[in-house]
């Protein structure tokens, strides 16, 4: 399964990417949906916040990967920063560290901009679903 959507430069998109992201994903475990509307949500966070551009969300999953990758104009490389305990920012990419199987930053070419990606398992536990929605056997 493969889904792409397109989000303005404002902070509505990112409750409206999770919601996208979440309704592709129907059919995963809820545990896996979680952490996946998670972490597109700190992603497009950034992007809203940083790059000031429309913003790109792509969905692949096939049945034992899912990867989600968040483009956006700006070619400043995100980075993984260290939070005081009071702070409020800057713990977005520490929890897509922490919660994906890999994630990473890839420069676009010939053309400004970068993707953000993150990859988690589909099966994490014997009880998961398929991408389909149907019981695995």
């Amino acid at each position: 399964m493969k889904a792409e959507r397109l989000f303005p430069p404002v902070p509505a998109s990112v409750p409206t990417a999770r919601r996208f992201v979440l309704g592709e994903l129907r059919g995963l475990e809820p545990g896996v949906r979680d952490i996946a509307a998670l972490l597109v949500s700190e992603l497009v966070t950034n992007s809203v916040l940083y790059a000031g551009s429309e913003v790109r969300v792509r969905v692949k999953c096939s049945r034992r990967e899912l990867r989600v990758e968040v483009e956006d104009t700006s070619d400043a490389a995100p980075e993984l920063r260290s939070s005081g305990e009071l702070e409020v920012h800057g713990r977005g990419l520490r929890i897509v560290q922490e919660l994906s199987r890999s994630w990473g930053v890839v420069q676009s070419r010939g053309r400004p901009g970068k993707t953000v990606w993150f990859a988690l398992d589909c099966q994490p536990g014997a009880s998961s679903l398929a991408p389909t929605g149907l019981p695995r056997a």
